[in-house]
């Protein structure tokens, strides 16, 4: 990591930390955000220093800019600090705010959490004390330290607490049952560069969240690079990109070290003769080839199967793996079936759609009816914000829905959802909240049965619905649900309703700016699910409402 390879650079300044390393791929710029106790005693000299190392490790073609600011906390300002990272870290837990007592001296912070007896208890098994103390070892040179103590005071809500557990029992449960269904297995595994890996069952490229400390892989190679590195020409380094059944690629780095095979090297260090050291030379000099021939012969296409770690690389800004062993395999496809659908769940868990009891509209049965469209069938406006359509790939970002029954707007519902990786600045300004603020959403697999319940026995009208179920049902499989319902193009839809209005005018339906023009419904354009949903329905029921007949 950059903090320790600073460290070793400047050991006279152990106080530096790193707080932020941003980095703009388009614009091909990194910003990076420095600490110290007070930055106006360095002198220009080691600051200028401290700026050139930086630059020297971001990557070529990349305009660094270093900051350095001072490391200073009051109170008030480490109280603020403190409670916005619970909130990110541990949003589940609720600690009184009022009740904490934090107490600052020197460079010493005391912070001391006043909660109750359930509470502490959980605080132990989340490792909470341990994660703030290792967070703010890493963010400041302040010396922090934690304690959590039970203050008989607080009041304790039972029947609150009792909901909450069942609630966060229920929601992991969920996130543990609805990973995505594995689609391909693995076989003939043969040893290649390290060990033999017993693993026939890796994991999915794509659901790798964060740093891990053993991960299997497998996929197929691509990108392949070879080179020895700078500091250590016995040290080889071999980088290539490994691709998935899920859509998804990784970045992996794999490190063979080399045997010192030279002649009069070997003869100043083992002190042998030189026939001895003739015979040892040739011996690694022929175990250096074999190894290079492996490297060598690792090329785009192969099927491997991966051991290692998954890293943080501060500067690409992405995930990427430390191989340590990698193995020839055969990938072969497995596409699973679903054989029992689970039944429809009897509430909602995390979403509460809007029920419209007293909204009057005209009714869609005349239309419908006596056209013979849909007959008997409750329809469903769902639209969505997501990275793409590849379902094993791509994330949702946020979920709208609008449900009409016998003609009328019934129950809405909008939610956004923790896509579980970054989003493109593009896909940001489609929605009116933040990444950052995502970060507290719930997950796709945690909402799956709240939609499946919104959903069920309606057909299900929008643009490229195939593909958004297709997603939907990839989530949804592991954990018993499937998406059955009618599919209906909201393009066409609108097309056929306009055929039997009274509007003389019939705009492009797939347009939606148009058709919400002609049939006078509000519209501010924009790319935000729930304001088109909510479009979408408003339209249909202003079309039935004019129809010719």
């Amino acid at each position: 990591m950059l903090i320790n390879q600073l460290h070793e650079k400047f050991p006279d300044l152990q106080d530096l930390r790193v707080r932020d390393i941003l980095v703009d791929k388009d614009k091909r710029k990194i910003r990076c955000i420095l600490s110290y106790p007070n930055s106006s005693e360095l002198d220009a000299t080691v600051k200028s220093n401290i700026y050139a190392f930086v630059r020297s490790c971001v990557p070529k073609g990349y305009y660094c800019e270093t900051k350095i600011y001072n490391d200073v906390f009051s109170e008030v300002s480490f109280r603020t600090n403190l409670f916005d990272f619970i909130k990110k870290r541990f949003p589940a837990f609720k600690i009184p705010r009022e009740k904490t007592v934090i107490s600052q001296q020197d460079r010493n912070i005391s912070v001391v959490f006043s909660v109750t007896e359930i509470t502490k208890g959980n605080l132990e098994v989340a490792n909470f004390i341990e994660e703030l103390a290792e967070h703010y070892k890493n963010f400041t040179c302040y010396n922090v330290s934690f304690d959590v103590k039970v203050d008989k005071d607080i009041q304790i809500d039972y029947n609150a607490y009792i909901l909450d557990q069942e609630r966060l029992v229920q929601l992991a449960i969920n996130k543990e049952l609805m990973r995505p269904v594995r689609s391909f297995s693995v076989t003939n595994v043969e040893k290649y560069i390290g060990k033999v890996i017993n693993n026939t069952s890796p994991m999915y490229i794509s659901d790798i969240r964060g740093v891990m400390n053993d991960c299997v892989l497998c996929g197929t190679v691509s990108a392949k690079t070879l080179k020895a590195t700078k500091k250590d020409k016995s040290l080889y380094m071999c980088k290539f990109s490994l691709s998935d059944n899920s859509g998804a690629s990784i970045p992996c780095v794999l490190f063979v070290r080399f045997e010192i095979a030279d002649f009069q090297t070997l003869k100043q260090t083992t002190g042998k003769t030189d026939s001895e050291v003739k015979t040892i030379s040739e011996t690694k000099t022929a175990a250096n080839d074999r190894k290079m021939k492996k490297l060598m012969n690792i090329y785009d296409t192969m099927e491997v199967l991966v051991r290692g770690k998954i890293t943080y690389n501060d500067f690409s800004n992405q995930l990427e793996m430390l191989v340590f062993d990698l193995c020839l395999c055969k990938i072969l496809k497995d596409e699973g079936k679903l054989k029992n659908i689970a039944p429809v769940p009897q509430n909602y868990m995390i979403v509460q759609p809007m029920y419209y009891e007293d909204y009057q509209q005209a009714s869609f049965t005349q239309s419908l009816f006596r056209n013979d469209w849909f007959a008997e069938q409750n329809l469903v406006v769902l639209h969505a914000n997501a990275t793409g359509n590849v379902a094993t790939k791509d994330k949702f970002v946020s979920l709208a829905g609008v449900k009409i029954c016998n003609g009328k707007v019934v129950e809405s519902f909008a939610t956004y959802v923790n896509p579980e990786m970054t989003i493109a600045p593009e896909l940001e300004k489609q929605i009116p909240t933040t990444s950052e603020q995502l970060l507290y959403c719930h997950t796709i697999t945690e909402l799956i049965p709240d939609l499946y319940k919104f959903t069920h026995g309606c057909a299900l009208v929008g643009t490229d619905m195939h593909k958004l179920v297709e997603m939907l049902d990839y989530y949804a499989e592991p954990f018993g649900y499937k998406f059955t319902n009618k599919i209906i193009d909201q393009a066409e839809l609108l097309d056929k309703m306009f055929e039997e209005s009274t509007f003389a005018k019939k705009p492009n339906c797939a347009k939606l700016e148009d058709v919400a023009k002609v049939c006078k419904i509000p519209f501010e354009k924009s790319a935000f699910c729930n304001v088109t949903a909510q479009t979408v329905a408003q339209c249909l029921v202003k079309l039935s409402d004019n129809f010719k007949g």
